[in-house]
């Protein structure tokens, strides 16, 4: 009977160190993500740059600033609801590049967007 006592709360804790890794992981993921886009965000982008300047990381080979011209009249015009579709629409371009070629983005803020590209000397993402 004691045995089988232990052996549940040996479950019940189990479970509970699950719970709270599966928490922790999700809140890692929502700190470093833009919730609109689903890209990496300033923040997660800063990190990246501390990394950098501490030589943890391999330096990329361009650094790309990306700004949506006209996006204010956009979004009077057509509302924010289509402001917010057409930046989710963005992210979609953006993570199909970072499939194909060896690039970073990240929401900077607003409507503008920072991406990091990686290894362009390799033959593979000059074509």
């Amino acid at each position: 009977m004691l045995s089988r006592t232990w052996f549940i709360l040996g479950l019940v804790v189990n479970q509970s160190k699950l719970k709270s890794f599966e928490t922790t992981r999700i809140l890692a993921i929502e700190r470093e993500t833009d919730m609109l886009t689903g890209l990496k965000n300033r923040r997660r982008l800063f990190e990246l740059l501390e990394n950098l300047k501490d030589q943890l990381i391999e330096i990329p080979t361009g650094v790309m600033m990306i700004d949506i011209d006209y996006f204010k009249q956009y979004n009077d015009q057509y509302g924010h609801a289509a402001g917010d579709q057409y930046l989710s629409s963005l992210d979609q371009l953006f993570k199909g590049l970072e499939k194909e070629y060896h690039i970073q983005f990240f929401r900077y803020g607003g409507e503008e967007f920072t991406a990091f590209v990686w290894a362009l000397n390799n033959k593979n993402y000059l074509n």
